[in-house]
């Protein structure tokens, strides 16, 4: 194809796959004030030329690349600024939402600003962080809603996580074989409402954990396999548990809420 087409505003394909794939000399250049977002479903679908008319930094990406052939004012992009970008992530323009895709700094304190470009970050994606074992502490942001599925599997030296109050889900295999993770820790006033199978699986070293009052479901086998777990504290609220939840762990006796027992329920 041959031609330019101007983009003055995020531009979010949500159509199918291959329905936008542009080749031969098409040009696209995105020419909007202030951030724009770029979401592309797949490889499958890609610009060809495309050109920036501000700095890389002012651009949220959904897919790196997307592009065939990337230039800035028509001069190209090194691969260098590229290979920085430093995140990718799915944008919600209606309410100004932002779910983390990749992320690429790998300190060993990862630091999740409350936003990214102007954008409220609420939502961590699949695998995000998945074995990143040179990570020890993770400061998540304050309006996360969502932990995706295996964001931190494997995550072999993390030793302590907060989740912020606002958190909701905590998604399947979340933190599994996180085996130096000792605490857990629900701010207050939390509103979980659901941990998904194998959150926490086979975190060998967790102790304690108490599950914030409002919780409503927690997934099979979502404590399997943590063997030092010697204290748990159930909130009444929970309605659906899934089988073999606490497998396998440290727990020996169960009763009511100040009971004393290794698992309090009330």
């Amino acid at each position: 194809t041959a031609g330019t087409l101007g983009v003055e505003g995020s531009f979010c394909q949500n159509c199918r796959r291959e329905a936008f794939r542009v080749s031969g000399s098409h040009r696209t250049i995105l020419r909007g004030d202030g951030v724009q977002a770029v979401q592309m479903e797949s490889a499958d679908s890609w610009f060809n030329i495309l050109d920036l008319q501000n700095d890389l930094s002012e651009y949220i990406f959904g897919l790196v690349p997307c592009w065939a052939v990337l230039t800035r004012n028509g001069e190209p992009v090194g691969d260098e600024a590229v290979a920085a970008i430093p995140y990718t992530a799915s944008v919600n323009e209606k309410d100004k939402t932002l779910t983390i895709l990749s992320w690429k700094d790998e300190s060993a304190e990862i630091v999740i600003p409350d936003q990214l470009n102007g954008y409220t970050v609420t939502g961590i994606g699949r695998e995000v962080f998945r074995n990143r074992t040179s990570m020890e502490g993770i400061t998540l942001p304050a309006n996360l809603t969502e932990i995706g599925e295996a964001a931190f599997r494997g995550c072999t030296a993390i030793t302590g996580i907060e989740f912020p109050a606002a958190l909701t889900v905590i998604g399947s295999n979340a933190f599994r074989d996180c085996t130096s993770l000792t605490t857990v820790t629900f701010s207050e006033g939390s509103t979980l409402e659901t941990i998904r199978n194998s959150a926490f699986e086979n975190d060998k070293l967790l102790e304690s954990v108490a599950i914030p009052e409002g919780t409503s479901k927690i997934g099979e086998y979502a404590f399997y396999d943590c063997s030092a777990l010697k204290k748990v504290t159930m909130p009444g609220t929970v309605n659906e548990m899934g089988i073999q939840v606490f497998r396998n762990t440290a727990l020996t006796t169960a009763g009511p809420s100040g009971s004393g027992a290794d698992y309090e329920f009330g």
